[in-house]
């Protein structure tokens, strides 16, 4: 809706700044203060601006040239008197429709307007209000060659519009495409679904490919969980998208679990995480000895965590009222040796 937004954009104030026609006027300083609402990439709350107008002295002509020149734009329910003007608009174009109501009214040397209107542009809800305040600033101008001046203003104001408009259709589609890499457009689900959607059309396509993927990917699986728990989050990408996630954690516990990859499926597979450590544990204990005691005996200990010695498989070693005794070899012999003759020369 390029025409609809540079009409917005150069108000209510761009049908009455018009009023340069072939007859005689004087100049006026208009305040244009606007809102528009709910369309993104422009400004949002009331955004003023001021200009200097040579307005012709008919404040009614406006309308009736207006209806004549704008193929989109056509007013009705005109009211018009000396000092007030009030019209409808209804404008369309390409299928989408905007409609509104303007007032003017004149004070002598000051006049104040209002306009609303209402509709969508590009699929999204928009509202505008606009208020109008003039004064007179005296001396007269030469409408005709104004008019000129302020058509080439307004042909330069619709550029501006419409390259605001291209930067801002641009800017979202590198936006939504860079979102659409490594999954990073679940973190922003308001951008994809529902009425207002930036990234209109895509959702369908990216659930689908985020369904397969979640059963095993393991990454994509644990940040859409991470990602769904986070607070304050109004839409969930799970039901969206209507992925079963019970399905999805029983498969993605089917893969293959290793020291990169322990630390985030623990979480979800219990089980097959209690399984991989039994086996690294033994792969540990297989690469354990003992001087004297068998290899099987060992792998025993160190498998039920009694890696004290205690054969039994109990996990009381190094426990003063054990009873059972150590494990002797040469090395035992030779300190039993030297303690009995130390005693025998010192005489205890």
């Amino acid at each position: 809706m390029k025409k609809f937004l540079a009409l917005f954009l150069f108000p209510i104030a761009s049908m009455v700044s018009p009023l340069v026609y072939a007859v005689p006027g004087e100049y006026w300083e208009i305040k244009v203060t606007s809102d528009m609402g709910g369309m993104p990439g422009m400004p949002s709350g009331a955004t003023p601006f001021t200009m200097k107008q040579c307005m012709p002295n008919d404040r009614n002509y406006f309308l009736d040239k207006m209806n004549k020149q704008d193929k989109d734009c056509k007013l009705s329910n005109i009211k018009k008197s000396a000092n007030n003007a009030s019209f409808d608009i209804t404008c369309n174009h390409d299928g989408e429709i905007m409609k509104g109501h303007g007032e003017f009214t004149l004070h002598g040397d000051t006049e104040e307007g209002t306009s609303h209107m209402s509709g969508k542009v590009q699929g999204h809800d928009m509202n505008m209000t606009q208020t109008t305040k003039g004064k007179r600033i005296g001396g007269s101008c030469d409408t005709e060659a104004e008019e000129k001046k302020v058509n080439d203003r307004m042909n330069a104001n619709k550029a501006y519009a419409e390259k605001m408009m291209q930067d801002s259709k641009a800017n979202t589609e590198a936006a939504c495409a860079n979102w659409e890499k490594d999954y990073a457009w679940v973190a922003v689900p308001d951008y994809y679904f529902g009425d207002q959607a930036m990234c209109a059309g895509k959702a369908v396509k990216l659930c689908e490919a985020l369904r397969k993927d979640v059963t095993k990917n393991v990454k994509v699986y644990d940040d859409l969980n991470n990602i769904e728990k986070q607070p304050g989050r109004r839409i969930s990408v799970i039901k969206e998208c209507k992925v079963d996630m019970a399905a999805a954690t029983k498969s993605i516990c089917k893969t293959p679990m290793d020291n990169s990859n322990y630390e985030t499926l623990s979480k979800y597979c219990p089980a097959e995480a209690k399984a991989f450590r039994e086996v690294q544990r033994k792969k540990d204990c297989e690469g354990r000895s003992y001087t004297g005691v068998p290899a099987a005996e060992v792998i025993k200990r160190c498998m039920s965590g009694d890696e004290g010695g205690n054969s039994s498989g109990s996990s009381n070693s190094g426990n003063a009222n054990s009873t059972e005794k150590p494990v002797k070899d040469g090395t035992s012999d030779v300190l039993d040796s030297a303690t009995k003759l130390l005693k025998g020369h010192f005489g205890f």
